[in-house]
């Protein structure tokens, strides 16, 4: 598949995802084991939040933080959930395409160690041919070793 088309691929994945991810959040909402879950994250997001947001304002920190309501800890809870899917698709694709990116630098890489030592071996085999030649003809022997070391320089 061409960069293009994995590109373009990848857009259109990331654009089903959000009403996937709209649908979670809905299903979150609606259910009873999602919604208790929901809540439970969303308090406990809160309680976080509060306690950073003193933390960074220099304010002594109570020794409580104040429940959301079930409502907005519904809410929270479940764009969590639905953000934490469409954070997991993008995530996946980014992964996909990086490994699909270095598994294609090393065939390349494997192209070019491949050619390079077909190309050796064809200047050996010539540089051994040259020597069977030489071997043959009187005098030509050192023209031969010269050819030889020319083509290892």
């Amino acid at each position: 598949m061409s960069s293009v088309a994995l590109k373009i691929t990848s857009l259109a994945i990331r654009t089903l995802a959000k009403p996937i991810a709209n649908s979670l959040k809905a299903r979150a909402k609606a259910s009873g084991p999602f919604r208790n879950t929901c809540i439970g994250v969303a308090q406990t997001l809160n309680k976080i939040d509060h306690k950073l947001r003193l933390g960074i304002m220099g304010e002594p920190r109570p020794g409580s933080v104040r429940p959301l309501n079930d409502t907005k800890a519904i809410d929270m809870g479940a764009n969590v959930l639905s953000e934490t899917f469409l954070f997991a698709v993008a995530g996946g694709l980014i992964i996909y395409e990086s490994v699909r990116s270095s598994q294609a630098k090393e065939a390349a890489e494997a192209e070019r160690a491949a050619r390079e030592a077909a190309e050796q071996a064809a200047a050996i085999a010539a540089a051994e041919a040259a020597a069977v030649a030489a071997a043959h003809q009187p005098g030509t022997l050192s023209s031969a070793a010269n050819y030889v070391r020319g083509l290892f320089r």
